[in-house]
C-alpha cells in the first residue's frame, strides 16, 4: 500500500493558511466543476423543449431522493477513510473500511440500476405522452447508468480525498466534465434530442469512473490489493454494523432537512414573495456550497488524522478549523448578499426588502459555519448520532412548527415574510451555538471510537 505515508507530526505550523488553501483549492474546483455540469445539462434540455426540461427536472428530483442514501453511505465511509488514511499501521483497517464502502456502494448502484433502468417505464410515465414516452424511457436509462457509475466511483473518489490527492480529484472531474460538455453541446447542435443529451451524461460518468479508478490505482492503492479479498469481505467484515449505524444516522439527518425544506414550499405555495425569496436563497446557497464543502472536506482530513495524535494537537487543529469556518462563512454571506441585491435590481415583478436580504445573508453565515463544522469536525469524530438528533431537532422540531405558526397567524405580506425569516435566523443562530459547543467538547475529550477505530 504505497499511498499511505507516515502522518507527519503536526506542529504549530500545521494547517497553516497557505497549506490549507493549497490543499483545498483542488477540492473546491472539483465541486464547482461538478455543479456546473448539472446546470449546463438543464440549460440544454430547456433549449430542446419544455417537455425535455420537465423530464430532466423530474428525473433529477427523483435522483435526489435516491441520492440521500448515497450521501449517507459516502459520509459514513469518508469518516473511516479520513481517519485511517495517514498512518501505515492502519493499513489493514483502512483496506477493510474501503472494502466495506465498496460493498455498500455496489449495493446502492444495483438499487439505482433497478430504479432508473429496469423501472424506467414506470418512473417516467407521469411526465410522458404518446410522442415522448419511448424517448423519455431511454433518457431515464442513460441517466440511471450515469448515476450508478457515480455511485460505484465514489469509494475511489473518497479514497483520493483521504490520501490528500487533491490534484487527481480535480483532474478526474475536470476531464470528465469537459468531455461531457463537448458531447452535450455537439448532441444539441446536431440532433437537438433528449436521447443524445442522456447519452452525453452517461459518457461523462464513464470517463469520470475510468479516470477516478485510474488515479486511485496509480497514486494510492493498487486495485489488485483490494479485489481479491472482496468476496470474503462481502460476508465477514467487522465494522458493517457500525458502518450501517453511521449511514442510517446521516440518512435520517439528511431526510429531516429535505422534508423541512419541502414543507416550507408546500405551506407557502401561494405566497409569491416567500417563494421567490426562498428560491433565490437556495439557488445562491447552492452556488457557493461547492466551494464551502471543498474547504470543509480538506479540513476534515486534517481533523480526522489529528484524532490519532495527542489531545493538544487535536485541540489546536479544531481551533484553527473554527477560524477557517468563520472565514469561509463570511465570504459566503457577502456573496449571497451580492446575489440578492443584483437580482432585486433586475427584477421589477417581485421586490425583496433589504431587511429580508440582510436576514438571509446572516442566515447564510450561521448556516455555512454550522455545515462546515458538522462536516469537518462532528463527522470526522464519528458523532453521527448527535448529527441525527441535531437535524431532527432544528429542522422538524423548530423550523416546521415556526413555519406553520406564521402561515396561520399572519396574512400574506412583507411583514409575514420578514417575521418568518427572523425566526429562521434565531433557529440558525441556535444551531450554530449547539454545533460550536459540540465541537469544543470533541476538542477537549479523547477522540471518539468509530467502528473499532481509535
Amino acid at each position: 500500500m504505497h499511498n499511505v505515508h507516515p502522518f507527519k507530526k503536526m506542529n504549530k505550523d500545521a494547517l497553516s493558511f497557505f497549506e490549507y488553501f493549497r490543499a483545498s483549492i483542488p477540492l473546491v474546483l472539483s465541486n464547482l466543476v461538478g455543479s456546473t455540469q448539472g446546470l449546463f445539462h438543464t440549460i440544454l434540455a430547456g433549449m430542446i423543449s419544455a417537455s425535455a426540461l420537465s423530464v430532466t427536472g423530474y428525473v433529477t428530483r427523483s435522483y435526489f431522493v435516491y441520492g440521500s442514501l448515497v450521501i449517507a453511505i459516502n459520509a459514513a465511509g469518508s469518516i473511516r477513510l479520513n481517519r485511517l488514511g495517514g498512518r501505515p499501521e492502519n493499513q489493514e483497517q483502512y483496506l477493510s473500511s474501503l472494502r466495506t464502502l465498496l460493498m455498500f456502494s455496489a449495493i446502492a448502484a444495483f438499487l439505482c440500476f433497478v430504479i432508473f433502468v429496469i423501472c424506467a417505464p414506470f418512473l417516467v410515465a407521469p411526465v410522458s405522452d404518446g410522442d415522448t414516452y419511448e424517448k423519455n424511457i431511454f433518457y431515464c436509462r442513460c441517466m440511471g447508468v450515469s448515476y450508478a457509475l457515480i455511485t460505484i466511483a465514489n469509494p475511489f473518489y473518497l479514497g483520493l480525498v483521504a490520501s490528500k490527492k487533491g490534484k487527481e480529484v480535480f483532474y478526474s472531474s475536470f476531464i470528465a466534465v469537459c468531455t461531457g460538455f463537448v458531447a452535450a453541446a455537439s448532441s444539441y447542435y446536431i440532433f437537438k434530442d433528449l436521447i443524445f443529451l442522456g447519452l452525453s451524461a452517461a459518457l461523462t460518468e464513464i470517463f469520470f469512473f475510468a479516470l477516478t479508478v485510474y488515479f486511485f490505482n496509480t497514486h494510492t492503492i493498487s486495485i489488485k490489493n483490494i479485489l481479491p479479498r472482496f468476496k470474503k469481505t462481502l460476508f465477514f467484515f467487522k465494522d458493517a454494523k457500525n458502518f450501517l449505524q453511521d449511514a442510517g444516522n446521516l440518512l435520517i439527518a439528511n431526510l429531516s432537512v429535505n422534508i423541512a425544506d419541502y414543507l416550507l414550499f408546500a405551506i407557502f405555495s401561494k405566497d409569491l414573495l416567500f417563494l421567490a425569496t426562498m428560491a433565490l436563497y437556495y439557488s445562491s446557497s447552492a452556488c457557493i456550497q461547492g466551494a464551502s464543502l471543498g474547504f470543509a472536506s480538506a479540513a476534515a482530513v486534517e481533523v480526522a488524522r489529528a484524532m490519532q495524535e495527542k489531545k493538544d494537537i487535536l485541540k489546536k487543529i479544531i481551533n484553527t478549523t473554527i477560524l477557517y469556518a468563520l472565514m469561509v462563512a463570511f465570504f459566503s454571506s457577502v456573496t449571497v448578499m451580492g446575489i440578492f441585491l443584483f437580482s432585486a435590481s433586475n427584477n421589477q415583478e417581485i421586490t425583496i426588502p433589504f431587511s429580508v436580504t440582510l436576514l438571509c445573508s446572516v442566515m447564510v453565515f450561521s448556516g455555512a459555519t454550522t455545515a462546515f463544522l458538522s462536516r469537518a469536525v462532528l463527522r470526522s469524530g464519528g458523532d453521527t448520532a448527535y448529527i441525527k438528533k441535531f437535524a431532527i431537532f432544528t429542522s422538524i422540531g423548530l423550523r416546521v412548527p415556526w413555519t406553520f405558526s406564521i402561515a396561520h397567524l399572519l396574512p400574506e405580506s412583507t411583514t409575514r415574510t420578514t417575521t418568518l425569516f427572523v425566526g429562521y435566523l434565531v433557529i440558525s443562530g441556535l444551531s450554530l451555538i449547539l454545533v460550536l459547543r459540540r465541537t469544543y467538547t470533541i476538542s477537549r475529550q479523547p477522540p471518539l471510537s468509530i467502528g473499532g477505530i481509535h
